[in-house]
């Protein structure tokens, strides 16, 4: 079986730990599964993709048609020589977004999202949306989009009740849809030798996110808020980092 995990990356830390829980309980459970990732030199380089032995997936979406089907040109062995693969080869899309498809990422990838599960479904390729946030849907676009990919994914997983409300209000109450927490908690860490549990017992991780794509009154609240919450745990006489 090939599976592509989709829009996960290595430089947000939480895109990459859904690689990783992804990866992790697959091969857990089908050991000779084999992944792909689509490539790109900032956030999804060859020698991050290496290390984990992920294959590259042939796509470029520009003017609304799909490059990558050029690389069928390319003789079958020259592709295994290089780990290259087709979009139709594909037998599964896991789409771990995180956080992607609504008003507020624009409509770009909600409408990519459909007509590539368009395809899929027209090449046999089942689709799954793994545990991510959705919505809202205000742009007639959009709103046509996600009930496009709604018709044509094989399941659509919403992290949360406000998620899941967003999804139906749109598309209505669909068996292919329903409510599952965030996955990343399944990836098995480590700890290193050197690790002090009793001296780092509370990390604080600041979201990018949180920065650039909030509101001003959420924006500007978010640092104070940040050093607020180390500020309690100093004074509880604990040691954040």
């Amino acid at each position: 079986m090939l599976i592509e995990i989709r829009n996960t990356d290595f430089i947000n830390k939480g895109a990459e730990l859904m690689l990783h829980a992804c990866l992790q309980k697959v091969k857990y459970t089908y050991p000779e599964t084999q992944f792909a990732m689509v490539p790109n030199v900032a956030s999804v380089p060859y020698g991050k993709r290496a290390e984990l032995g992920l294959l590259q997936k042939t796509s470029l979406w520009r003017y609304g048609f799909q490059w990558g089907d050029l690389a069928v040109l390319a003789p079958t062995k020259l592709r295994e020589m290089y780990g290259i693969v087709l979009d139709k080869e594909i037998n599964l899309v896991l789409d771990a977004s995180g956080f992607a498809y609504s008003d507020q990422w624009g409509e770009y990838r909600t409408l990519e999202l459909a007509k590539s599960c368009r395809r899929w479904k027209k090449n046999g390729t089942k689709v799954v949306l793994l545990p991510q946030a959705f919505g809202p849907f205000t742009s007639s676009k959009i709103r046509d989009a996600i009930k496009s990919v709604a018709d044509d994914s094989d399941l659509i997983l919403a992290r949360e009740r406000v998620s899941y409300e967003h999804l139906i209000s749109v598309v209505g109450e669909r068996s292919n849809i329903k409510i599952y927490p965030d996955f990343t908690n399944l990836v098995s860490g480590f700890l290193p030798d050197d690790f002090d549990t009793a001296k780092f017992r509370f990390c604080i991780v600041p979201n990018y996110r949180m920065l650039d794509k909030t509101p001003k009154v959420q924006k500007v609240a978010y640092l104070p808020f940040l050093i607020e919450c180390t500020k309690y745990l100093l004074k509880m006489d604990q040691k954040p980092f």
